[in-house]
């Protein structure tokens, strides 16, 4: 009776290393990064940076420390 389990064991192990072990590995994609071609850098004023805010738009902030 051991004998007949143990067989049974290693035939679901060997089943398992086979088959399901080394399956096909997922595969990650990543979608392309579209570069922005509007974005603008930030300005020195004096002491302060102009800094622009989003893409395209003439609104700005003046920061200053």
């Amino acid at each position: 009776m051991k004998q007949i389990l143990l067989l049974l064991v290693s035939a679901f192990v060997i089943f398992f290393v086979i088959f399901i072990g080394f399956g096909p590995e997922a595969e990650v994609v990543t979608p392309e990064i579209k570069k922005a071609d509007t974005y603008q850098r930030p300005v020195r004023e004096g002491n302060c940076w102009r800094q622009f805010i989003g893409t395209g738009t003439k609104d700005s902030i003046l920061v200053c420390h």
